[in-house]
């Protein structure tokens, strides 16, 4: 693959002259790609941090930082290709006794395959919008900036890629698949595939008055019970991510009930809580999907070794890039931990009569016989 071509000093002069140094652009982003120098080493000719590979863990944890959401899932530094996942911890009971003999309680380990992908992030500015920012504010203003829009384009986009990706191709295509359903294989799409799909509700139902489900704590606790294996029910960092169409239905329905007498269910919901489990709206998730999980149990897998950074002016492009290379992949450590319904399969009612909403994010019609990466 050809190597975007940098020049570093190729801004005009005096294109920002409102701070306080009067430094130029080209000054500017010089001083940000050698800040980033004095923690990730010094670039080489083609523009790379040279102690990137040594400081993979701190990158990562910059990233983490960003946002909570992040901080929960679960993060793991791989070495092989494919390979097996696994949970921290045993999700079943390990104490007891044995009358003459030791108990032996075997922890299984029931992680799903991943495989890893080469994946890059590019979080570009274009000329205009660089002197813009410039001339808006000084250096500090700008340095902070940049941080926060690379480290935010990584984390938004390893969740769209969790929650909506289908595969793996080999030329992915932003403008068809926006939410990153040809980046790699996500979560929901892991467990789908997972002993054909018994984690996943597919068969059709509606939600809402005179619905299969009356509330959202009624669909979250019958996938609960009929998904999750018993053991596994009652953890406590259990959480249920509930799609916005969803949570948009149930939430008109409280207000439609305001005049009625408060019910502990509707207690719950002003806690962020339904089916007693603590709940959100998490970004990207299709919007009529409903999922059960704990969030350590969704893995994002990072070759050791692969990750790259690169910083600076684009001559060819005109644009200031951010690159951030690596072979990535996704995984659940326990598949039986991982309940949901899918998006296709919900119909909304309004008063009883069924409303039909086609699902928004459905995998990609070609993802069959799309060409995938190979592992």
């Amino acid at each position: 693959m050809t190597q975007p071509k940098f020049i570093h000093g190729a801004l005009p002069d005096n294109t920002y002259q409102g701070n306080d140094n009067c430094l130029s652009a080209s000054e500017i982003t010089e001083a940000y790609a050698t800040s980033l120098s004095e923690k990730w080493g010094e670039r080489d000719r083609d523009g790379f941090y040279g102690m990137m590979g040594d400081n993979q863990p701190l990158f990562r944890q910059e990233i983490l930082a960003s946002a909570w959401m992040m901080q929960a899932i679960s993060h793991f530094p791989v070495m092989y290709n494919p390979g097996q996942a696994y949970a921290m911890g045993s999700n079943t009971l390990c104490s007891g006794r044995k009358d003459g003999e030791r108990f032996v309680k075997r922890v299984p380990f029931r992680g799903t395959e991943y495989r890893l992908a080469d994946t890059e992030t590019c979080a570009s500015i274009t000329y205009q919008d660089l002197t813009a920012l410039l001339n808006f504010a000084g250096m500090e203003v700008f340095l902070n900036t940049m941080k926060e829009l690379f480290h935010s384009s990584i984390v938004l986009d390893i969740l769209r890629t969790g929650f909506n990706g289908t595969y793996a191709a080999v030329n992915t295509d932003p403008d068809k698949y926006p939410m990153g359903q040809d980046i790699n294989t996500g979560w929901h799409e892991t467990a789908r595939k997972y002993n054909s799909g018994s984690q996943i509700i597919t068969d059709n139902f509606t939600l809402g008055a005179g619905g299969d489900f009356s509330n959202l704590d009624d669909l979250a606790q019958h996938v609960i019970n009929e998904k999750i294996p018993q053991p596994l029910r009652e953890r406590p960092d259990l959480v249920v991510m509930v799609g916005y169409e969803l949570a948009a239905h149930d939430r008109a329905r409280l207000f439609n009930e305001a005049d009625k007498k408060v019910t502990l269910s509707g207690v719950e919901r002003m806690q962020s809580q339904v089916a007693g489990r603590f709940a959100f709206i998490p970004p990207f998730m299709p919007g009529k999907r409903l999922t059960v999980t704990t969030l350590a149990n969704l893995q994002v897998m990072t070759g050791i070794g692969t990750q790259r950074l690169k910083v600076g002016w684009n001559d060819d492009t005109k644009t200031f890039d951010h690159y951030y290379i690596r072979a990535e992949g996704y995984a659940l450590g326990d598949p039986l931990m991982y309940a949901a319904t899918d998006e296709s399969a919900v119909t909304l009612t309004k008063a009883g009569v069924a409303d039909k909403q086609p699902a928004t994010n459905n995998a990609p019609e070609d993802a069959a016989s799309a060409p995938e990466i190979a592992g």
